[in-house]
């Protein structure tokens, strides 16, 4: 069985067909490629909205209207993963729509809910979704809130992918979870997929950095930290006509993960390079192949050389994004909901420490 894995997807700005009537044809040579595959699993960021309200307190809202369906089943994608910080962008009413819009599509859909996906035949996999507090999400799974986003609680990850495997099952965990557009994994991150590895065999099905990350191939596990855009457009704030997002070179490029899996043992994987031109979705793009292979190469470093690039690409990101803030762009986003999400970040930071960073040593 031959199973495609696909990074952050988002039909929104030029990525939709409101904007393009000729979109599905920029997707052809994906869908050719995908059609080859016998399943294919996605991200899906921007949840679909005909009239849904905004959600929350955040600095950017994304969505798509319910005729961008049709670019998933042109696409041939089976299953999505809804656990990430954006498909409650429009409250319950903009998942609610999501979620049905994808069952009368016949879409398989899984990290919401408490949902974990099954699927018997040709192989046992188990598709679970779950969202990092580091993403500083909305919607999260909870007593009050049973709809919600699985939050990264590794307890609750373990036992779960236990009970599937105790049942036959290949365990595929989607993690939404990172820094963006930082092209190296926390250590975090690395600790917990690595250490997992001892417990049980499982593909790792990263996204959210919105830029590729490395591969890695562990035991009988395979690790991919994030596959990048596979479909994204710059993203604007609603007080600007300039985006607070611009789509670089980084976030256009981007692979699709095939791997194939024979009673229910991953033996092989392969990297399509893709890139997002004005003119089509390029396939079989050699310089994101490229770009995906050194990546890899950076999770062999030595624990203070790959502490040192972290931080030296953390902080161009850091440095790249304060210099558009100018005194102008401070006070024209001072409000509350700019307090409500500094101390929502806050709380968000305590949840990651409790639920997921301070019991990776533990595995």
């Amino acid at each position: 069985m031959k199973i495609a894995f696909l990074g952050d997807i988002a039909f929104h700005g030029k990525y939709c067909l409101e904007s393009n009537s000729a979109l599905l044809d920029y997707f052809h040579d994906a869908r050719e490629l995908l059609s080859k595959c016998d399943y294919v699993v996605g991200n899906l960021e921007a949840p679909f909205v005909t009239n849904g309200a905004k959600s929350g307190s955040k600095s950017a809202y994304i969505s798509s209207l319910s005729t961008n369906i049709s670019i998933l089943k042109y696409l041939n994608i089976d299953a999505v993963n809804l656990a990430n910080n954006h498909i409650f962008d429009y409250g319950s009413e903009g998942y609610d729509e999501t979620v049905q819009l994808l069952e009368d599509n016949n879409i398989e859909w899984f990290g919401t809910a408490g949902k974990t996906l099954f699927v018997s035949s040709p192989e046992k996999l188990a598709f679970h979704g779950y969202c990092s507090f580091n993403t500083n999400p909305l919607g999260v799974r909870n007593k009050r809130n049973t709809n919600g986003i699985e939050p990264l609680d590794i307890n609750k990850l373990l036992e779960q992918s236990k009970k599937n495997q105790s049942n036959g099952y290949l365990n595929i965990l989607s993690i939404h979870s990172g820094v963006e557009h930082v092209t190296i994994p926390s250590m975090d991150d690395v600790n917990f997929a690595r250490a997992l590895t001892k417990h049980l065999p499982f593909i790792y099905h990263g996204h959210h950095p919105h830029v590729m990350q490395g591969i890695e191939r562990i035991e009988d596990s395979l690790i991919s930290y994030s596959l990048g855009n596979f479909c994204f457009d710059d993203v604007y704030d609603g007080r600007s006509e300039v985006p607070i997002v611009t789509q670089t070179d980084e976030n256009k490029s981007s692979v699709v993960l095939i791997v194939e899996i024979v009673d229910g043992i991953i033996i092989d994987h392969e990297i399509v390079g893709i890139y997002q031109s004005e003119d089509k979705l390029e396939v079989n793009y050699i310089k994101s192949e490229t770009k995906m292979l050194q990546y890899s190469e950076l999770l062999c470093l030595g624990t203070d050389d790959y502490a040192l690039e972290r931080v030296r690409q953390v902080s161009s990101v850091v440095s790249s994004r304060n210099s558009k803030r100018d005194l102008e762009w401070i006070v024209n986003r001072l409000s509350f909901d700019t307090f409500e999400r500094f101390f929502e970040r806050i709380l968000n930071r305590k949840f990651y420490k409790k639920y997921f960073s301070s019991k990776i040593k533990k595995l």
